[in-house]
C-alpha cells in the first residue's frame, strides 16, 4: 500500500535516490531550543536496516519518520507494531525501542531527527497523548510542516541555523496541535482513568507509583507496564511532569510564593522543586514567573 502523496513538497522528496543530509551541529548554535539536525529519504532500505534506541548513543534527540509505502516494524516497550503507509514514527533516543526491515519486505519512507530541550519536552508531550506511532490523514498539517521542512533542507542551498530552527519548531508545535484531542492507545482502561484522576486530585499530597498502582487495582509490575504502553511515559515521569505543568500554570496565573507553588504541587522541599523545574522547563521557576513571557 502507498499513502497518497498529498503535500507537493512530499512528491518532491520522493522524486529522486536515497538522499540523507546532516545540518549544523557547530557549538555556535547549541543553544537553540529546536533543531533539525539530519533528515533524508530511503526508497528502500537494504536487509541490514535495524535500529536500536539504546545503542544509539547518549544525546538526547527525537525523530519523525514517515512511511511513503510498504512497511517496517517497530518496537516500543515489549510491544511489536507495524508501521505501514500512512502513519509516522515518534521516537526519542536513548530509549528501549528498536524498528527494522522485515525480511523480504519494502520500504519508502522520509525522516527528520530534531534536537533541543524544547523538542525534547515536546516529544514527551505528544508521545504520552498519542503513543509512538500515530496515523496522519491527508491534508494533514503535520504532514505538510515535515514534508514541506524535509524537501527544504534536503535542496542544495544552504540555510542559516535559524532557519534550520524554525522548520523543527513548526513541526513540533504541529504535533502537538495535532494530539491535542487524539486518545492515547489504552488510555480508555478504566483501571488507569482512575489512577490519573488519583493524581491529579492528590497532586499537593506525597504520591508515589505505589499509590497510583493501589487505585487503579493492578499490581505495581503490570500497572507500570500498562501505563506506560497507554501513554508513553513511566507513572514516575508522569508524576513528575504533571507536577510540573501544574506548577507552571500557577506560576503564569499569579505572583505566587515559590515555596507555596512547591507544596500545592507535592513537593515538601521547594530547592528541590526548583532543580526539577529547571530540569524539566530550562529556567528556575523565579525566572519563569517574573519573565512575564509565558503569561496569557
Amino acid at each position: 500500500m502507498t499513502a497518497k502523496l498529498a503535500p507537493a513538497a512530499l512528491r518532491a522528496i520522493t522524486g529522486g535516490p536515497r538522499r540523507h543530509r546532516a545540518l549544523w551541529t557547530t557549538a555556535r548554535y547549541v543553544d537553540l531550543q529546536s533543531r533539525v539536525v539530519s533528515c533524508g529519504f530511503d526508497p528502500q532500505p537494504g536487509p541490514e536496516y535495524d535500529w536500536r534506541g539504546s545503542e544509539r548513543g547518549p544525546s538526547h534527540w527525537t525523530l519523525f519518520q514517515y512511511t511513503i509505502a510498504g512497511e517496517g516494524l517497530l518496537s516500543y516497550d515489549g510491544v511489536t507494531r507495524r508501521v505501514t503507509a500512512g502513519s509516522a514514527m515518534l521516537l526519542h533516543f536513548p530509549h528501549d525501542n528498536r524498528y527494522w526491515l522485515p525480511r523480504g519486505g519494502s520500504w519508502s519512507f522520509f525522516y527528520l531527527c530534531l534536537s533541543g530541550r524544547q523538542v525534547i519536552n515536546a516529544w514527551r508531550t505528544v508521545v504520552a497523548r498519542a503513543g509512538p506511532l500515530i496515523t496522519l490523514p491527508r491534508g494533514s498539517r503535520v504532514l505538510a510542516s515535515a514534508a514541506d521542512a524535509c524537501a527544504e533542507l534536503l535542496g542544495g542551498n544552504e540555510h542559516s541555523p535559524y532557519r534550520v530552527s524554525a522548520c523543527a519548531y513548526d513541526l513540533t508545535m504541529a504535533l502537538l496541535e495535532h494530539t491535542e484531542t487524539v486518545p492515547s492507545e489504552g488510555a480508555a482502561d478504566a483501571g488507569l482513568e482512575r489512577a490519573v484522576a488519583f493524581a491529579k486530585d492528590h497532586l499537593s499530597e506525597e504520591i508515589g507509583v505505589e499509590d497510583l498502582a493501589r487505585t487503579s487495582g493492578f499490581s505495581r509490575y503490570h500497572f507500570t507496564r500498562r501505563f506506560q504502553r497507554a501513554y508513553g511515559l513511566a507513572p514516575g515521569e508522569y508524576l513528575v511532569d504533571l507536577r510540573i505543568r501544574t506548577a507552571a500554570t500557577l506560576l503564569r496565573e499569579s505572583q505566587p510564593n515559590i515555596k507555596d507553588v512547591a507544596t500545592r504541587c507535592g513537593f515538601r522541599d521547594p530547592a528541590y522543586f526548583c532543580k526539577v523545574f529547571r530540569r524539566v522547563m530550562g529556567t528556575s521557576p523565579g525566572e519563569f514567573r517574573d519573565s512575564g513571557m509565558y503569561g496569557s
